[in-house]
């Protein structure tokens, strides 16, 4: 409460999302140590932030971390109590890539046609108004149950040139997940489009090797809630 006696959370609507995968969703967390710091290499600027993502991301692998051969070539995902999970920062990668394609998009219904959605730099308004909640977003798979993986084939460049390896990546079958929508609440951002933001998102997908098709997935529901 402010001295006014108005709750902070005033300041926020929330929306509880569902969403049905339609085939597999893909982890994308590597399964070797090494690889796991190169990867964070990648994503994360600073040495000291490095270390910390790095530490973190090893410990949320745990026993699925292996010295293996294929380790290098592996990836699945993190896991906790409760089972294996993807991040909120995942969602929402995918709200925003799709802010980004339907800002200012019009429909081809003829002229005069309005934008899908008529707020000018939708992406980034999006980005500082929406955050998904909670961090972890389980995938309905208990902590002592196997996950299962496929294999395909990829093309990688060594020293020696183009070869061709394995690439192996846990998945989970069809999964439902469920995550929170804190939006600001000031009447820039409503229901309707964020509702059109992740109606497009179906489509794109969520999760690792989208490439490949997976992780697309249908909206069960989008409904206020405290």
């Amino acid at each position: 409460m402010d001295k006014k006696g108005k709750s902070k959370e005033e300041m926020y609507l929330f929306y509880r999302v569902t969403i049905n995968i339609r085939d597999r969703i893909c982890g994308g967390i590597p399964k070797s140590k090494d690889v796991i710091a190169k990867w964070v290499e990648t994503k994360i600027k600073g040495a000291e932030a490095q270390k910390e993502v790095v530490k973190e991301t090893v410990a949320a692998m745990g026993d699925q971390l292996t010295e293996e051969k294929i380790a290098k070539m592996w990836t699945g995902f993190k896991k906790d109590g409760d089972g294996p999970y993807i991040e909120a920062r995942q969602a929402m990668a995918l709200l925003k890539e799709s802010a980004n394609i339907l800002k200012g998009l019009k429909p081809k219904t003829g002229k005069g046609s309005k934008p899908i959605i008529d707020i000018a730099n939708f992406r980034a308004r999006l980005a500082e108004r929406v955050f998904v909640e909670p961090n972890r977003l389980h995938l309905g798979v208990g902590p002592e149950e196997p996950v299962e993986f496929m294999e395909r084939t990829i093309d990688v460049m060594t020293p020696q040139g183009p070869r061709s390896a394995f690439k192996r990546v846990d998945y989970v079958e069809q999964p439902t997940i469920t995550f929170t929508l804190r939006v600001l609440n000031d009447e820039l951002i409503d229901r309707e489009d964020l509702e059109k933001v992740l109606i497009h998102g179906q489509n794109l997908g969520i999760g690792a090797d989208r490439s490949q098709g997976y992780g697309k997935f249908d909206l069960v529901s989008i409904e206020e809630t405290k």
